[in-house]
């Protein structure tokens, strides 16, 4: 009786830190995709903007040297932003990162039930359920995604 209630107790600490896992992980992925929607819509925006300012500027037939250069000023600072953006986005590969972040979470929770589930089982299936959940708990580690991805090494 005593390696049931030890097993059970087992049970709910895995529950507690798979729970405290799976809202790290969904904390990470709202930030993400929080910077991924401002990188795109910045990668849209911002050549648009460049394009009509310079336009504007071209279309008021200002002298060069009486504040027409404000707008090349304007248009390449937003060109250079939607350049950066883009390549931090691309580079960062939130694409790749947001869909492993998602199908983490998912399996988080689907092994939190599982182990909520075993509740309910009797002394004599809750090892071999829990030693199954276990194994599955082990196979998501060993397919975890490293994103960010790690910077080369330094050539040395």
């Amino acid at each position: 009786m005593s390696s049931t209630v030890e097993m059970r107790d087992f049970v709910r600490g895995r529950i507690e830190r798979l729970a405290r896992e799976e809202r790290g992980v969904r904390s990470k992925l709202i930030w993400f995709r929080a910077f991924s929607q401002v990188a795109v819509a910045a990668g849209v925006a911002f050549p648009i903007l460049a394009g009509s300012t310079l336009l504007a500027g071209a279309a008021s037939a200002l002298p060069v040297g009486s504040g027409g250069s404000l707008w090349g000023a304007v248009s390449g600072g937003l060109a250079l932003a939607a350049g950066l953006m883009t390549g931090l986005h691309k580079g960062l590969k939130c694409e790749a990162y947001q869909a492993e972040s998602r199908r983490t979470v998912h399996a988080l929770r689907s092994l939190i039930e599982d182990f909520e589930a075993t509740s309910v089982l009797n002394a004599d299936e809750l090892g071999p359920a829990v030693m199954a959940l276990e194994a599955r708990r082990r196979e998501l580690r060993l397919d975890a995604f490293e994103v960010p991805p790690a910077l080369p090494a330094a050539a040395g």
